[in-house]
């Protein structure tokens, strides 16, 4: 036993102990061994009792914010329950006390060890006769061995409370710490991300026009683009170096069948190096460039100039043969999108098959496809976090969304086997308007909007709040709608969403992270205040630290295994 139930062991070995004691029959005294031992049982008791109490109130304080209030009272009150297992306790213990951990386990341990030891010493006649010299005798014989043992038990539990009091103290010191500095760091990068990426959708509306069909899907790599605190230093000399932003596109070709992928970099004027990129826990990163021999911020041989204009990416994607396609694109200062060759192997292979984050989940999936690691559903959690507060703005994320319109491709070679580590979101393009039917039956396209556009950033967060669940519990939330949730005229409504997610939330409390929790209750909450406008500078940084900077830590906690 390694884990953080032998907390839970000690909190149940000590009563055994004092319920020992209390059917005791003789003294602690070996002079007073026939006058005075109901005293000195007394004082024993109740200095057993006080220890464990001592423990009981540091474990909660330890626990406070891990576990919700009912959990918690319930592994107070039952040692044995399933939650001392959790296998997400141990990982949010880390969270909480960080480097800490190690120490208090250590100390616990070492409470675990006495208590045993105590135990041992007072396996004594426990019958409930008046008076036994034979017990009595025996026990006077071990009274130094308890008096040591519960001396051992209070230097172990002032030491504990010392150690949270710290621990404590660190983590108020950290949040203060971050808060001040996360919120100028995070600001410059999310609307550098945001204006590009809505030049991207602009441009690339434009090179479709032309196209021969009468519509084209782009798919757009949703990324996370956060790092921590101390990996922000290594990258500031290089995000001073390499002035773009990159994205990953995917082109649909009807002519062929499969999807073509490539980056784009867009160009930015070059901003004034600060101190302040290097500052916050939690800040959106630009990628490195892939090697030093960058040229206004293109891994290139030539200049700007020498690249040749795209005003027709049908044209384009006509005019390559079936895996040949070797293009990456640049979006130049003044809108214009610029084809060169790639020079290397590009890191991302599509294959024809698409499936929504919605059928992925959904019950009648295969198994290869709902097959996903814990990794892998932390990795999309942070990213679909992270990618709605960079695109919600943009036409990329229309009016309202979902996990429909969530999509990843099949892994080229292998049949039913998802790429989940690289999630889209896909915007078709149309030449001529679109009939109204076949908008209704592709799951590519961006609902149309039904409710008050004052209410699109609470609607949105709430659907949020879903796909964050959805994902680490892998079902639908569909599959868990029941007849009393349904709104007026027995249809869903977003207060149908909020009964479910609440019933779920409590029913797999022992199943989810803290951060996790902390997340969802957040997006929930921000749903019932009304007007929640992420155009806000100061809304964006509250939904940064709330929902992403939790899951980002989450995450990096799991990857490093501490």
């Amino acid at each position: 036993m390694s884990g953080f139930e032998i907390a839970g062991v000690v909190l149940g070995a000590i009563p055994l102990a004092i319920s020992a004691l209390e059917h005791y029959e003789s003294t602690l005294d070996r002079l007073k061994a026939f006058k005075h031992y109901g005293d000195r049982l007394e004082v024993a008791r109740t200095e057993l009792l006080m220890e464990r109490t001592w423990y009981e109130m540091s474990l909660r304080i330890v626990l406070t914010d891990v576990v919700s209030v009912s959990v918690l009272e319930e592994m107070m009150a039952s040692p044995a329950s399933p939650h001392w297992q959790s296998p997400n306790l141990k990982a949010d213990l880390i969270t909480k006390l960080g480097a800490a951990y190690s120490i208090y386990m250590v100390l616990v341990q070492k409470i675990e060890q006495q208590t045993k030891q105590l135990e041992e010493a007072l396996k004594l006649d426990q019958q409930k006769s008046v008076f036994q010299i034979r017990s009595r005798v025996k026990y006077t014989l071990k009274r130094s061995t308890v008096k040591l043992l519960l001396a051992g038990l209070a230097d172990c539990n002032q030491r504990l409370e010392r150690f949270i009091g710290q621990v404590e103290r660190v983590n108020q010191s950290d949040s203060s710490l971050s808060i001040k500095k996360l919120k100028p760091t995070m600001e410059v990068s999310l609307r550098e991300i945001q204006e590009h990426a809505e030049q991207l959708h602009r441009v690339l509306s434009r090179a479709w026009v032309r196209c021969a069909h009468r519509a084209h899907s782009t798919n757009l790599l949703l990324e996370h683009r956060m790092l921590r605190h101390r990996k922000a230093r290594q990258r500031k000399l290089r995000r001073d170096q390499d002035e773009t932003t990159k994205f990953t596109v995917c082109f649909d070709d009807p002519q062929v069948g499969t999807w073509r992928a490539a980056q784009v970099k867009v160009l930015a004027k070059p901003q004034p190096s600060s101190q302040e990129l290097d500052n916050g826990k939690v800040r959106f990163s630009l990628p490195p460039p892939s090697d030093g021999s960058v040229i206004r911020g293109l891994t290139l041989e030539q200049s700007l100039a020498d690249l040749q204009i795209v005003e027709d990416l049908c044209q384009m994607l006509h005019t390559v043969a079936d895996g040949k396609w070797g293009y990456e694109l640049c979006l130049d200062l003044h809108g214009k999108l610029l084809k060169y060759h790639r020079t290397a192997e590009e890191s991302i292979k599509p294959a024809g098959t698409q499936v929504s984050l919605h059928e992925l989940l959904s019950s009648s999936a295969a198994p290869k496809r709902r097959y996903w690691s814990e990794e892998d559903r932390r990795i999309l959690a942070v990213t679909l976090a992270s990618s709605y507060l960079q695109l919600h703005q943009t036409p990329w994320i229309g009016e309202l969304w979902s996990d429909n319109d969530i999509i990843f491709t099949e892994i080229q070679g292998k049949p039913d086997h998802i790429d989940v580590r690289h999630p889209f979101i896909t915007k078709t393009h149309y030449t001529t308007a679109p009939e109204p039917e076949s908008q209704a039956s592709t799951i590519y396209t961006v609902a149309q909007p039904t409710h008050d556009p004052r209410l699109r950033d609470n609607i949105n967060l709430l659907a949020l709040a879903k796909l964050l669940l959805t994902i680490r519990l892998n079902s639908c939330i569909d599959d868990l709608l029941q007849e009393d949730d349904l709104g007026p005229a027995a249809k869903p409504n977003e207060a149908t969403d909020i009964r479910i997610l609440q019933r779920w939330m409590i029913e797999e409390q022992g199943n989810l992270s803290f951060q996790l929790k902390d997340a969802v209750s957040y997006c929930m909450k921000t749903f019932a205040v009304p007007g929640a406008d992420l155009r806000s500078p100061d809304a964006r940084q509250e939904v940064l630290e709330n929902v992403v900077a939790p899951l980002v830590e989450e995450l990096f906690v799991w990857q490093e295994g501490l």
